[in-house]
């Protein structure tokens, strides 16, 4: 089969073929080099790429806006979770309480009341195998020590364990005075410690519901829920030393 082409060789017909022009013109030099257009229109490409003041703001506002909602809810979550966890060790150490006093027929005492390093209840549950979680016995919010245990234990001159050299008391729980074994036998007012008027603490397994045994604390005891004087120096009034209760949740 012959072309139309090959035709036209045969006779001697000249065939023109177009030119091949470049694809970009030469319309700029840099450092001595003349750019072709396509190299500079990359380049503009890239400009065009850049933010510009106002929506870098738009996106800052946007980004700031979604912190403001998702992490107060992360906050609660976080905050619920350590309650949880409190409200369960505080459960564990009842029960320890509870099997303490089933064998002793009493609560243990809140501490030694003698060495610097005081020895509390909660040593005293660990040592005799009714709480066997060391770690249980500290609040997930607890400074350790508080500002307040840490204020009490300067008075004191107690150290808290650990280095450092502060001050305070170990633990993050405290127990009842009145249900512990310094309850029992109280003194209705100021006088010798073996003096005339004391009393025994009666009814200790009535209206069980209605007493606090142990609970968030900056101190290892618990006098009441509030304090009002120092002048009566009876247990069941509200103390300026007794009010120790640590409200964390």
């Amino acid at each position: 089969m012959l072309t139309v082409t090959q035709a036209r060789r045969a006779i001697g017909y000249r065939v023109s073929m177009p030119a091949v022009r470049p694809s970009f013109r030469i319309v700029a030099k840099v450092g001595g080099c003349r750019m072709p257009e396509a190299a500079t229109a990359v380049q503009r490409r890239r400009a065009r790429r850049a933010f510009s003041l106002s929506e870098l703001l738009v996106v800052m506002g946007v980004i700031a806006l979604l912190i403001a909602l998702i992490v107060p809810p992360l906050q609660l979550a976080r905050s619920q979770a350590m309650q949880a966890q409190c409200s369960a060790q505080l459960q564990h150490l009842g029960y320890a309480l509870t099997q303490a006093r089933h064998e002793y027929e009493y609560y243990p005492f809140w501490d030694d009341g003698g060495s610097r390093l005081r020895y509390t209840w909660i040593d005293v549950l660990i040592q005799q195998r009714y709480f066997e979680n060391p770690r249980g016995a500290y609040c997930p919010e607890d400074a350790r020590p508080d500002p307040i245990n840490e204020a009490h234990g300067r008075e004191a001159a107690l150290a808290y364990p650990g280095e450092g050299g502060r001050a305070g008391i170990d633990y993050s729980y405290g127990i009842g005075v009145p249900l512990s074994a310094g309850g029992w036998a109280w003194r209705p007012g100021p006088g010798p410690e073996n003096g005339p008027g004391r009393r025994r603490f009666e009814g200790v397994d009535r209206d069980t519901a209605g007493r606090v045994l142990a609970g968030d604390a900056n101190w290892s005891w618990i006098y009441n829920l509030n304090g009002a004087g120092r002048n009566t120096y009876t247990w069941n009034y509200p103390t300026w030393y007794g009010n120790t209760v640590a409200w964390r949740h």
